[in-house]
């Protein structure tokens, strides 16, 4: 229902605002968590981690290796599919 109220963008942001971060809601706060920046302020690399610990929560807990892991990994599935991520360099 919301795509009849609102545009793609607005349904972004309330998604952004209300994603669970595994200790809270929303990717500003995970941001501020995870790296003690804005959203805003993180690069490639911490971008893809948010968006790992977006789909699974679970990486909050686990080891800084395992996310390290699975962001080279979708940095390097994203280059052999697409061709780069620009300044990423798929390693924190």
């Amino acid at each position: 229902l919301l795509p009849l109220h609102y545009d793609d963008q607005k349904i972004f942001g309330i998604w952004c605002t209300l994603i669970p971060n595994g200790h809270g809601r929303g990717l500003n706060e995970a941001a501020q968590m995870r790296f003690g920046k804005d959203l805003d302020a993180l690069d490639q690399d911490q971008i893809t981690a948010l968006m790992i610990l977006a789909r699974s929560p679970q990486y909050f807990d686990a080891p800084p290796k395992n996310l390290e892991e699975g962001v080279r990994h979708v940095t390097n599935k994203y280059h052999e599919l697409y061709g780069g991520l620009g300044k990423g360099t798929g390693s924190n």
